[in-house]
């Protein structure tokens, strides 16, 4: 697979990705701690945030993507949309890391 990416793509997924704050609270944590499905959604996040990478332009710098997940509240009656960006951070020109924001950050 990583042969089929370009240079710049092949160079982005070993960077680490870091949520913020609000996108932490808002796409992996629950309010009763439940390691398992903080878990799922957390793989759920950095699985989405990886596809929206690959899946978009070389020139972007910002990729908005969206999720469907349970609320943090824990009720299962319908999942929410979680709209959700990975900004490409840089440090002296070179990308450093993935930064997952929520849209409106």
């Amino acid at each position: 697979m990583l042969s089929k990416l370009t240079a710049r793509k092949q160079q982005l997924i070993k960077l680490p990705i870091v949520l913020s704050e609000p996108a932490w609270l808002h796409a992996v944590y629950i309010k009763d701690f439940l390691f398992a499905e903080m878990s799922d959604r957390l793989n759920a996040v950095l699985d989405a945030s990886y596809r929206a990478l690959l899946g978009a332009p070389d020139a972007d710098d910002v990729i908005h993507f969206s999720l469907w997940l349970f609320p943090a509240s824990g009720e299962r009656a319908a999942h929410n949309q979680v709209d959700l960006c990975l900004s490409i951070q840089y440090l002296d020109g070179q990308p450093t890391l993935l930064r997952v924001l929520l849209k409106d950050e």
